[in-house]
């Protein structure tokens, strides 16, 4: 059985990859007193995926692509810790030591690869000191390339010269500067955030959008939301997982996902709704934000917002004001964002 090496770290769960080169999996592990906010991450990712492919049917083009969830496993599901996977195997790190050995609760979903390496080095060449490029280069735990799409934050999170490219920040900044298609982004960030809203029904709270390698020609399989919502985290949903059409790992493209469904929570079609979704807003930095006075920004705003209410408007047909209501609230809540930052940076805080 091949080894499977960990690729991310949240706070509910340990992501590990399968080495087989054959498998487009990866497996979220429960790290202590998660189980229940880890199996609403599986619930909510079975109940997005859905929700765009209901899209995709009514016509509705999303840029973005959701990963599908597999088999849900408890540590007594003998037919995935026996037969699919060796426990032995998993590689926990230092910190997590205790971890190993050990079964856990957790679910497979496919796996949202890596940025090709030519895109990888350009961004060490760019955002990397002299000194630090060539070990950067050849790093194994660079190759974990994810690029966080973050059109709401100005300016570099942290200094060049700790950066790891696992999970690199593309701000607003970088994003001008590199010429990457922010405006696509904004549109497809916009079409997703529809979809979620008004589709799925959740209020997308701390999901995040990512720029990533995907397989040409997949076949994606999962169980059903109605199926699982019947059992519980304490059930494994193993068996209702079918076989899948392999595509060819080497011919990728890359596409931007969305992820992180941990903190999602359904909501309602109405004024409540529409308030849990202007809330879920205060952990989101992958939209851009009006009021800035950023004009590069300033234009991402016009281009999220106005394909917002399009996409919104698709799937609302009596009730596209929701749409306009979220929007005036999220213009309420990016006024509020710029005054706190003001009032921080005259206080003398960065």
């Amino acid at each position: 059985m091949a080894i499977y090496r960990e690729i991310g770290t949240g706070t509910q769960g340990m992501v590990f990859e399968d080495q087989d080169p054959e498998s487009i999996y990866c497996y979220k592990l429960q790290l202590p007193g998660s189980k229940i906010i880890l199996w609403n991450n599986y619930v909510q990712r079975l109940n997005v995926k859905e929700a765009f492919d209901a899209a995709a049917k009514a016509g509705l083009r999303i840029d973005v692509q959701c990963p599908k969830a597999k088999e849900w496993f408890t540590p007594d599901t003998s037919s995935f810790w026996n037969e699919t996977v060796d426990v032995d195997k998993f590689e926990w790190p230092q910190n997590a030591s205790k971890m190993k050995g050990k079964t856990h609760h957790g679910f497979a979903m496919e796996r949202i690869f890596p940025v090709p390496e030519p895109f990888r080095h350009e961004l060490i060449d760019k955002y990397f000191g002299e000194q630090y490029k060539e070990n950067a280069k050849a790093d194994p735990r660079n190759g974990d390339c994810l690029i966080r799409i973050y059109l709401g934050i100005e300016e570099p999170l942290r200094s060049a010269r700790f950066l790891k490219l696992r999970n690199f920040p593309m701000d607003i900044a970088r994003t001008k500067a590199g010429r990457l298609p922010g405006h696509q982004y904004a549109e497809a960030i916009a079409g997703a955030m529809a979809v979620l809203h008004w589709q799925a029904k959740v209020d997308a709270d701390d999901v995040e959008f990512v720029l990533g390698g995907s397989p040409r020609n997949i076949r994606r399989v999962q169980p059903t939301l109605e199926d699982v919502e019947k059992l519980g985290p304490h059930n494994e949903t193993c068996s209702m997982v079918y076989g899948h059409q392999e595509p060819d790992l080497k011919d990728r493209t890359t596409a931007l996902w969305v992820m992180d469904f941990d903190r999602c929570r359904n909501i309602t079609l109405d004024k409540a709704g529409v308030e849990a979704a202007v809330k879920a807003m205060d952990r989101n930095y992958y939209c851009p934000k009006t009021g800035s006075g950023n004009d590069f920004m300033e234009r991402l705003w016009d281009i999220f917002r106005e394909h917002y209410i399009e996409v919104s408007q698709k799937l609302l047909p009596d009730g596209s004001h929701l749409a306009e209501s979220f929007i005036e609230g999220f213009k309420t809540h990016c006024a509020e964002y710029f005054k706190r930052r003001a009032e921080y940076a005259e206080a003398g805080f960065s």
